[in-house]
């Protein structure tokens, strides 16, 4: 029997023959794109079906999970093909009659599923989808959030405009409370472009890549002349729209220009396209003692350029303001004290010349100061746990008055040799703490950190915004542990009772016992941050209502996105301390729409504790006193 016989027919004992299964091959629409009031065709084609057999069609949506049947229409098989007429909107074109099928986009596509029910065959999804809309613009998404400048947003769209209809369209980007008003008042929109003819072709899906950078003719977000202004945290959530003009090739010169349509919400509702641009958080870090753009030469500011290398070599010499004052003078002489005269002798042998402390940074002085030869000190024990408010970290006071070499002061004298002794003989009395150590004013810089597209942070000086920073010190508890746990143990009586003096409370050691905790409590807050124009570029600025300074992270200053203040700890061992930094929306127009965690945005220090760093040398006795040997 030949093959093609056997591929039909197979041979019983009476001589019959039986057919293969009838089956649908396939399913389709023609043409593929349907506005309300077209009829389109849905073509089956079908093997082995007998002719006038019934198909029954439905139409389903192809984003709906349930398959609810929107439409159902039949037709007969002729010939192994059945096309059947079919208007997606069954005439209609008034809105309201289209949203039931279309959804609030007004766009759908849809499927047809095919059925015969004798014989019993199906098919469950047509080969393509008709795309059935009105004349507009839809979006297909827009990213939640992303970090302007640092990354770009991307909205996806398509046209529906078959006929070439649409003359002109331009994208607008409204923010929230802006120019105190709301979308879709023009003063909200922040940025608007013209969208191309080549970027509208019917139905096919484009992006807009954007870094949210504005064209805003006014306000915080106006337009840079020479830099480019980007949007930012303080006005988000903003509003996406398209608009398109079938008479205008600018849709702003069109009063009856028409907007994408909405999106639906959760609840089946109709909302704006939106995405936001969201805080992070805030990262503390160290700053400088002066901006790196103004850092001073020697030869044209003499006095800064000392405070600024005793600051940076770690001997604590107040703020960069070329005032030579008591404490840049203490700072000198700390620093005279514990370096020597450069260059050293190549002869290792030989002994090195110690500088005079005079408290006057002369010529040698300043030649130590700009040279590598020098004892660099180190404020911290570790500067990476210093932001990490898990650790717990050394903040050190050198207390050089206890070295014992021999060196000059001011009244010519010897100091600090072994006949004269230091603070463990009686045979001399110290000076005042307060006449040898500074408290040290160390820069703390706030970051303003930007949620990026997958949530990290991201630091984007631009995209901050105008945004308070608070700082505040807190008193940790004191570990009493390391004193004796003898309750009339001198030295534990004194800490507690230095801690506790009222009124302030807290257990930082008060003026009183020459600490520095203020006496009052309405000062106690910023006994420890600096309150003006010390560390440039920065202002720090007391909150008294909220017992908080603030500085204000400018984003068109000379450090934008950060915020800077000195720290001014005691140096008194043993006081301990933490940092916090937080962002404060309080007085923001919009600051509903911005993070109400107040956790979110605020970051905490190590805990800080004052230590005492000494180099001691031994005076030792040895032998009866007429045969003594004197080691150092």
């Amino acid at each position: 029997m030949p093959d093609e016989l056997l591929k039909l027919t197979r041979q019983t004992n009476i001589e019959h023959q039986e057919q293969l299964p009838s089956r649908i091959k396939r399913v389709f629409f023609a043409p593929q794109f349907a506005k309300p009031g077209d009829t389109v065709k849905i073509i089956i084609e079908t093997e082995q079906v007998a002719d006038n057999k019934e198909i029954k069609v439905k139409v389903v949506a192809e984003d709906d999970p349930d398959n609810i049947t929107l439409d159902e229409v039949t037709g007969q098989v002729s010939g192994n093909r059945c096309e059947i007429d079919y208007q997606p909107a069954e005439g209609e074109t008034d809105e309201a009659e289209l949203k039931p099928k279309l959804g609030v986009s007004m766009f759908r596509l849809f499927r047809a599923k095919a059925e015969i029910e004798e014989p019993q065959v199906s098919y469950d999804s047509s080969d393509n989808a008709l795309g059935f809309g009105a004349l507009g613009v839809i979006f297909d998404s827009i990213e939640e959030r992303f970090a302007p400048r640092r990354e770009r947003l991307r909205i996806r769209y398509r046209f529906i405009d078959p006929d070439k209809e649409i003359k002109g369209a331009r994208l607008y980007v409204y923010a929230s409370n802006y120019e105190n008003k709301s979308h879709p008042e023009d003063d909200a929109v922040i940025y608007s472009a013209l969208i191309p003819a080549r970027e509208r072709t019917h139905l096919k899906e484009y992006t807009i890549k954007w870094w949210g950078d504005t064209t805003a003719e006014k306000g915080d977000l106006k337009k840079g002349d020479t830099q480019a202004t980007y949007i930012n945290p303080l006005y988000s959530p903003y509003t996406v729209v398209i608009k398109y003009s079938k008479d205008n090739e600018d849709p702003d010169d069109d009063s009856g220009a028409v907007a994408n349509r909405k999106k639906a919400g959760p609840d089946g509702q109709e909302v704006e396209w939106t995405f936001k641009v969201e805080f992070h958080s805030i990262k503390m870090e160290l700053g400088d003692y002066v901006p790196l753009y103004e850092i001073p030469v020697e030869k044209k500011e003499r006095d800064k350029w000392i405070q600024w290398r005793l600051n940076v070599l770690g001997y604590p010499a107040g703020p960069v303001d070329g005032n030579i004052g008591p404490m840049s003078k203490r700072a000198i002489k700390n620093f005279q004290r514990a370096n020597w005269e450069v260059p050293w002798p190549e002869d290792k042998s030989k002994p090195r010349k110690p500088l005079v402390a005079d408290a006057v940074a002369g010529k040698k002085t300043r030649k130590v100061l700009g040279s590598d030869q020098r004892e660099i000190r180190q404020l911290f024990s570790n500067e990476k746990d210093l932001f990490d408010s898990s650790k717990e970290v050394k903040l050190y006071t050198h207390a050089n008055l206890y070295y014992c070499y021999e060196t000059k002061i001011e009244d010519g004298k010897k100091e600090w040799n072994q006949n004269a002794g230091d603070e463990f003989f009686t045979t001399k009395k110290h000076d005042k703490e307060a006449d040898n150590f500074n408290r040290p004013y160390i820069p703390i810089i706030g970051k303003v950190m930007i949620k990026r597209r997958n949530g990290k942070p991201a630091f984007v000086s631009q995209a901050v915004g105008k945004v308070r920073v608070n700082f505040k010190v807190l008193d940790p508890a004191e570990d009493l542990d390391q004193t004796s746990t003898d309750v009339n143990y001198t030295p534990r009586k004194f800490i507690k009772k230095a801690g506790e003096e009222e009124p302030n409370g807290g257990d930082n050691c008060a003026e009183k016992f020459s600490g520095a905790r203020e006496k009052e409590d309405t000062k106690s807050y910023k006994t420890y941050l600096d309150i003006g124009k010390n560390l440039k570029p920065y202002e720090s600025k007391d909150d008294s209502a909220n017992k908080c300074v603030y500085v204000e992270a400018d984003p068109t200053g000379l450090e934008p996105g950060t915020a800077g203040v000195f720290f001014v700890p005691s140096y008194t061992a043993g006081d301990n301390y933490q940092l916090q930094a937080e962002l404060d929306f309080e007085n923001h127009p919009n600051k509903d729409n911005l993070p109400s965690d107040a956790d979110s945005v605020k970051t905490l220090s190590a805990k800080i504790t004052n230590w005492r760093k000494l180099k001691l040398a031994a005076y030792i006795i040895m032998g009866r006193r007429n045969n003594a040997t004197n080691l150092m």
